[in-house]
């Protein structure tokens, strides 16, 4: 799968607060080895929140499904407090810390980002991309303070 870099920084940029991120890498923590999931929500672009979902995938090392309910109700949350779907993440615990052809198959958010989270060096490395005519844009991933 081929991916592309998009050196322009507005309007395809995603921000995070580092409490963002650790909410974020607490979950992926506590579900290694297997694949874990959430949403983002925010304004424009910038993730105010996290919220982690379950991944109910029948192969969930290599894959990952949110649970329906929680998913429906947790967007319907983002909708109630006036906030907008900004990103999509899970883990690639294994690596690579790119998406798969399957996330790109199963991608339908083209107004969100997706965070692809994988190990290095003890630590979680997060990148950032968009969907773009059916393939997948990396773009800047900003945690700030």
């Amino acid at each position: 799968m081929q991916i592309i870099r998009d050196v322009t920084l507005t309007m395809h940029t995603l921000s995070l607060s580092i409490t963002v991120y650790n909410v974020i890498t607490k979950h992926l923590s506590a579900h290694t080895p297997n694949e874990a999931c959430g949403l983002l929500a925010g304004t424009a672009q910038h993730a105010t929140q996290a919220y982690p979902i379950a991944n109910v995938a029948s192969t969930p090392r290599t894959h990952y499904q949110m649970e329906p309910q929680s998913q429906l109700t947790t967007m319907l949350a983002i909708e109630a407090q006036q906030q907008a779907l900004v990103g999509i993440f899970h883990s690639h615990p294994a690596g690579p810390s790119q998406p798969s052809e399957t996330d790109l198959q199963l991608a339908t958010y083209p107004n969100a980002a997706y965070l692809i989270f994988s190990p290095l060096n003890n630590r979680w490395l997060a990148r950032a991309f968009r969907l773009q005519t059916q393939q997948f844009v990396e773009i800047p991933l900003i945690i700030t303070a």
